[in-house]
């Protein structure tokens, strides 16, 4: 896929506290939040098969 490993634990990262974060539209939405997290990979894809 060309993407670095560092990028990919990001989107899990973000993910994650997303998850916990009151604030968040993920918060504490399990299928909300692995659809942000297919989504967030899908762009991260994306965006390096067209550079």
């Amino acid at each position: 896929m060309g993407v670095d490993d560092t990028e990919i634990e990001d989107v899990y990262k973000d993910n994650l506290e997303g998850f916990f974060d009151e604030n968040s539209e993920t918060y504490e939405n399990i299928q909300t939040s692995q659809a942000k997290i297919d989504e967030d990979l899908k762009d991260l894809e994306e965006t390096h098969l067209s550079l």
